[in-house]
């Protein structure tokens, strides 16, 4: 006799969605002993084992970090087991650990690309523990700008949330800062209940979102896609900023562990993704003078739900458009070059 589970599908979307109605992973029929593996797999979690290949244990600690790639997958990793993890087949790349999570339960449906900023939402969903289903929204070719999204989020932007136990019902959260503030509230954790802890988190969360992800997202375009030709006053410009908000940074980590003090908090989940890459865009010799944020990327980067976190992405970013293959007329749209309506 087969039990039979059914992994959550998406949530209620427009006809015009390209989700409406489907779910993106499979229904799973179990015999008894599929049931008792996976008894043995939660056991295993609990005591901070994988249950997979061999290979897959050894990924819950950590992928080797390199400042110009970040962290980075098993070599063993192949095509063929991506294909498989998507087809709901094996662990693969995954720590067991989160394909344990869609057994049952309400999920957080999870809307994002591979940008930094949706970084910080896996994160987030990975440290907390909580259940979640992660759907690309192809940036690259222009999928933000359909209907179904613009229902989601009118700016058009990921990540979004859709939260099907929330206290709202299914509440849909849009930019990555309320999305943290939203999941932290919920599970009580990642920032501290303390007024003072709580904003000296806060505070430090926000420079991450008014300075950092804009600064550097500037210095990335002017970069990778400005047009031949034009002046390098931008480039410049943002090189500078983002140079003298690490350095306040830099700063700021002296003698303390992580951004707000003793605690891992959502203010250290918001930076982190853009450090990852750091050196591409300031250079080496300015980013070894960043001793202090260099150890505490290190060891950011040391934390199983962190490295399950970034896997995961890895995945998301697979089934999307590369920047490199998006279309002309698509990435006018997107930068607003040439009068391009975004909207």
């Amino acid at each position: 006799m087969e039990s039979v589970f059914r992994l959550k599908p998406n949530p209620p979307s427009p006809a015009s969605s390209p989700f409406a109605g489907a779910s993106l992973m499979p229904v799973v029929r179990l015999s008894r002993m599929s049931w008792a593996r996976i008894a043995v797999l939660v056991i295993g979690i609990m005591f901070d084992r994988g249950g997979c290949e061999e290979w897959t244990e050894a990924s819950l600690k950590t992928f080797p970090f390199d400042s110009r790639k970040g962290p980075q997958a098993p070599p063993s990793v192949t095509d063929a087991e991506r294909r498989s993890i998507l087809a709901g087949k094996s662990c693969g790349a995954f720590p067991c650990s989160w394909t344990a999570q869609f057994i049952g339960g309400d999920m957080i449906d999870l809307y994002g690309s591979g940008s930094p900023n949706v970084a910080r939402i896996f994160i987030a969903l990975e440290e907390l523990g909580l259940p979640y289903q992660a759907h690309a929204v192809d940036v690259f070719a222009g999928q933000q700008f359909e209907a179904w999204f613009g229902d989601l989020n009118p700016n058009r932007k990921v990540p979004v949330i859709v939260d099907h136990d929330g206290a709202c019902g299914d509440c849909t959260i849009f930019e990555s800062a309320a999305i943290l503030l939203y999941l932290a509230e919920k599970t009580g954790a990642l920032l501290p209940s303390h007024p003072s802890a709580r904003y000296e988190v806060i505070q430090w969360m926000m420079v991450q979102v008014t300075t950092v992800g804009p600064m550097m997202g500037q210095l990335v375009h002017f970069t990778r896609y400005a047009p031949d030709g034009i002046s390098s006053y931008s480039r410049d410009r943002y090189h500078v900023q983002v140079a003298r908000v690490f350095d306040v940074i830099d700063r700021k980590l002296t003698g303390s562990e992580f951004l707000a003090g003793d605690m891992f908090t959502i203010a250290d989940v918001a930076l982190f993704p853009w450090t990852v890459r750091l050196s591409t865009y300031l250079g080496d010799e300015q980013e070894e003078r960043l001793v202090n944020l260099a150890r505490w990327r290190h060891n950011v980067s040391l934390r199983p739900a962190v490295g399950r976190a970034l896997r995961a992405q890895d995945i998301l970013r697979q089934q999307s458009t590369k920047p490199e293959d998006a279309d002309p007329g698509t990435l006018d749209r997107l930068f607003g070059r040439d009068g391009a309506r975004r909207t």
